[in-house]
């Protein structure tokens, strides 16, 4: 359902974590460059899944905040990374991408909560 909010949020962060997957980073450790784009391939999938389960939101939102653990362990491997020593070019618009995703993330759980409250609402006026 593209009229809804946070199917937008979404699918921006799915866009999002595409683009940073593209444009990838620059390290020399291997092992970061294979761990990174599979958990941001990880969130992007969760969240492009959870687009096409508005019908159960409650587990679209457990599967959006399952999305939104992918990106932030992301970060956490580049700290982690950061802190080793293993060089990686923290500026790039690649590292921004998976915190938009975060955000994006974020303000669809807000929605989809909001959405749930809406229709218990309407289900006890009846």
């Amino acid at each position: 359902m593209i009229q809804r909010i946070q199917t937008i949020h979404l699918l921006l962060s799915v866009i999002a974590g595409i683009v940073a997957i593209v444009i990838g980073i620059t390290t020399t450790a291997q092992w970061l460059k294979i761990a990174w784009p599979c958990l941001v391939g990880l969130g992007v999938l969760l969240a492009a899944w959870s687009i096409f389960l508005y019908k159960t939101r409650m587990r679209q939102l457990s599967i959006v905040n399952l999305s939104t653990v992918c990106h932030a362990l992301t970060g956490a491997v580049l700290g982690i990374a950061s802190l080793t020593g293993t060089v990686v070019e923290l500026g790039s618009v690649a590292v921004i991408l998976p915190l938009v995703a975060i955000v994006l993330n974020l303000l669809a759980c807000r929605r989809i909560r909001f959405d749930e409250r809406l229709v218990r609402s309407a289900d006890r006026l009846r």
